[in-house]
This record gives C-alpha cells, structure tokens and sequence, in this order.
C-alpha cells in the first residue's frame, strides 16, 4: 500500500536532496555530552537547508499509538543497520494552531521503514528531530514511508540496573538503549512509601528488579484502563525513553509501553509457559531447538515450547518470546532479538610435549543452560586447533579429554565474531583415572621401552625415562570437575 503523500511534500523533499548532508547514521546523531545534551555537531545548528540531517529506521509505534495525534505528531526510529541508535522526530498543534496537521506529517504504521529529513535539536536528555517549536515552513521535517519490514525483535535489557543510569560513552547505561524496542523480565511494581498504583493511559509507574528501579510510562493512546496486572513479576516491551526536566540531562529514563498487550508474566522455563493459561506470558534466553512451517521450538531443561510467530531465528541461538498460549503453543507478539552467534575455535597447547599435536585426538563436548549443546568426537590437531563451529552467545562449559592429558574445562560466554579458547594441556594420566599419581608410574613400568600412546605422556614415541620426568614434574594434578 502506497501511503505517500501530497505534492507539498514531494517538492519540499526534492529540495532537500539537493542541499541536506548525506544520510547521517542514527547512533552517531545521539552522542552525548557529560552534561547529557547531545555532541553531535548538528545539534542545534542553524537552521538552513545544509544543516539538515536525513535518517532512516523502523517506526516503532505507528503515528496515533503513542500520544494524540490531534495534538501532538511523533515517530521512533530505530536504526536497522547495527544493534545500536534509536531518534524519536516530535511537532505539536501548540505551535500550528488551525495550520495542524501539515502535510509533511504523513500516517505510518508500526514496522514502516521511514526517511526522515529535518533539523536536530536537544530536548529533556536526548537528540530529535523537531521543528524548533516553529510553524515556519521551512522548519518542518519530512517523513517518507520507504517500505515495511515490520517490527524489529525486542533487545532484551539485562537489568535495570544496566540501563538506569548514564554513561557517556554508551557502553552500558540508558543512552546505549536510547529509542529502541526493548525488553526487561523479572520486574515487579515499586509503589511509594504507603501508595499505590496508579493504572491508566499516559500513567507513570514505578517499577524495579534486584538492581535498581525505573519508571513505565504508558501510552496515552493505549487502552490500559485502571487496573494493574496482578503478576508477582512480569515482562515489558517498550519503547527506551528519556524525560529529564533538569540539567544536567543524565537520569529519568523510562520505558514508553504502547498497550497491556506488551506487558505479560514472567516466567523461568519452557515447561512453565506451554503449560500456562491463556494470559500474557514472556520467557527470555531460551535455546532455539529446531523451526518449524509455523515458527520455531525453544528448549531448555524443563522441556520445550512450540512458538507460533513468522520469525525464523537460526537453530542454536538464544531467543525468547512475549504471547498467550493456546493449547501449550505460544502466539508471539514479541520476539527477543537473538543472541549472536560466535565462531569459536579451540586451539590447546601441552606443556612438555615433544611429539606433534597431529599424534593425538580429543574429545570436546559443549553444554549450554540446558544441557548439552554440541559434542566432536576423535577430534585431530592435525591443524593446531579445533574449530567448533558456530556457537550462541550464552554461558557455556567446553570440556576437553584425551588421554594421556588431563580433563580440562573452560565456562565462557561467547562475545559474538569469533573468537579463539586458548587451554594448556597437562600430560601424565597414562591410566586415565583422572588424577596424575602412582597408579600411573605402574602404567609406564608395564609399557616401558614401547610406544603406547597412553604411557607416552611426552609424546616422543616411545615409553622411556623422559616420560618419568613428566610424571614427576605433573605429579598431584587432577583433572577439572
């Protein structure tokens, strides 16, 4: 459907093509000072037509969502390029009078790919586009529809305590979330000292976990009527914001919820949400087992959970889901975006070794949090090292065996790219009992002068005195649990 609109618009964009700067990348628009005030070099700028910026994302919330739109116009964009950046573009009637609503202004749906082409300026702790709370024609931005991908997945925030709290350089904190579609599990209401909740379209709610607290606000377009859910912990996805009133701008961030559609019970396992009723229900970080023509299987050590969405995410990663379930399946309105997947490549070295790593195979097994994850067998080091493939980005246990070595084992959580385990092999278990101690001298003197592989803990080929010195130098080493 071709919702584009009027020849004002489309001669005011031709204008801008021929003098705006080229397409500014949203993460870079939303840099921010110490104060919290934006350090990008076009905030604020004078407006004329070079100084305009043009972005372009995903609408995160269609036009009349999120505040009313005889008043107020807004749109969230969310950067498709990279998991980072987020811009919200704003205009109110405050500024237009009868004018309202220009044609620039057009409607969009939730999960439009907009181009958004207008003047950067600061505002309540964040970087926007707006029209510098002007009527002036050549103040307004312009939104075109570009295509519809739909809503992106659901960034899941650790915790509160990741996100309550400002960091300049983004690396952790409120302004790495700024404007995105984001999840938060295990939450509970925070009312105040001898209050209560107050439940209601364009309400602020006070919630926390372990880490810290932070503030709902909903929608005053969403039909929350008055009554809050009744969850002992719950799930949220919504909107990253910022409303700070008071430099500096480094606090009161927020979570913009849309509708109680996007606010469901949490629960722990698989099991727990195909068995639960029909109410709302979020699981995160679940492994996805296989897909399917209707969606996808996640598994974990309960059990699993057959989800019903049109996202297909790669088997092995980690995801989870926000929906009613029907029948123990799971109708999903939101998807947790996936944890990356690591290309990871295992490369030993043994400590007093004389022969070729190629003269050995090994045995590695990975677990993830639901048991076993993915098991080589007869491994060579031909090659120097392992690759094992592909792997998600979750805590998981490699364990590696060969005889003679001891077992040795790594807990890691994959970062994403690839990434190489380095693990020193200690040889002298020549009887594999997992422990290097007299049982193995016995091994060597009943071997002693040939070439089992087992004995031959230094690995020069032939079982001799060379061999004794390991022993002793390894003596009292034990195999990791």
């Amino acid at each position: 459907m071709n919702r584009l609109v009027s020849p004002v618009f489309t001669s005011l964009l031709a204008v801008i093509s021929v003098h705006a700067m080229a397409n500014a990348p949203i993460w870079d628009t939303q840099a921010p000072k110490a104060d919290g005030t934006g350090a990008y070099a076009l905030v604020n700028a004078d407006p004329v037509e070079s100084n305009r910026v043009t972005v372009e994302g995903v609408a995160l919330a269609g036009w009349n969502e999120l505040l009313d739109p005889s008043v107020m116009y807004t749109a969230f964009l969310q950067d498709t390029t990279s998991d980072k950046g987020g811009i919200q573009a704003w205009s109110g009637k405050f500024y237009y009078g009868n004018l309202w609503r220009p044609a620039e202004y057009i409607p969009f749906a939730a999960g439009d790919r907009l181009r958004i082409t207008g003047f950067l300026a600061d505002n309540r702790g964040k970087v926007l586009i707006n029209d510098r709370h002007s009527s002036a024609p050549v103040m307004r931005f312009t939104v075109q529809i570009v295509d519809h991908p739909g809503m992106p997945d659901a960034q899941l925030i650790p915790s509160v305590g990741s996100c309550n709290s400002f960091d300049v350089t983004r690396a952790t904190g409120g302004e790495r979330y700024q404007g995105r579609w984001v999840m938060l599990h295990g939450l509970e209401f925070n009312p105040p000292q001898g209050g209560s909740i107050t439940w209601k379209p364009d309400g602020t709610i006070p919630v926390k976990d372990a880490t810290g607290e932070i503030n709902l606000y909903l929608a005053s377009q969403g039909a929350f009527g008055t009554t809050a859910p009744s969850y002992s912990k719950f799930a949220v996805a919504a909107i990253f914001d910022q409303e700070d009133l008071q430099s500096p701008f480094i606090d009161t961030y927020r979570l913009w919820v849309k509708s109680p559609s996007f606010v469901a019970e949490s629960l722990d396992t698989c099991q727990e949400a195909a068995n639960s009723s029909q109410s709302p229900v979020c699981i995160v970080n679940k492994r996805v087992a296989r897909t399917t023509a209707t969606g996808f299987v996640l598994v974990d050590a309960s059990g699993e959970l057959e989800v019903l969405s049109d996202r297909r995410p790669a088997v092995g990663s980690y995801l989870g889901v926000m929906g009613t379930v029907t029948d123990s399946k799971l109708s999903a309105n939101v998807v947790q975006q996936p944890n990356p997947l690591t290309s990871l490549v295992l490369d030993p070295s043994i400590s007093s070794w004389l022969g070729s790593k190629a003269d050995r195979s090994f045995n590695v097994t990975l677990s993830g949090p639901d048991g076993l994850f993915d098991n080589y067998t007869a491994v060579s080091l031909s090659d120097g090292a392992i690759p094992l493939g592909t792997v998600p980005q979750a805590e998981l246990k490699v364990e590696l065996t060969a005889r003679p070595f001891l077992k040795r084992t790594l807990q890691i959580t994959p970062a994403g790219g690839s990434q190489n385990l380095t693990i020193t092999l200690v040889p002298g278990d020549a009887d594999g009992n997992g422990q290097i101690n007299l049982f193995d001298y016995v091994q060597l003197d009943i071997n002693f002068g040939h070439s089992d592989v087992n004995s031959d803990v230094n690995g020069d080929g032939m079982v001799n005195l060379f061999d004794y010195v390991v022993l002793d130098t390894n003596f009292g080493a034990q195999a990791d649990l």
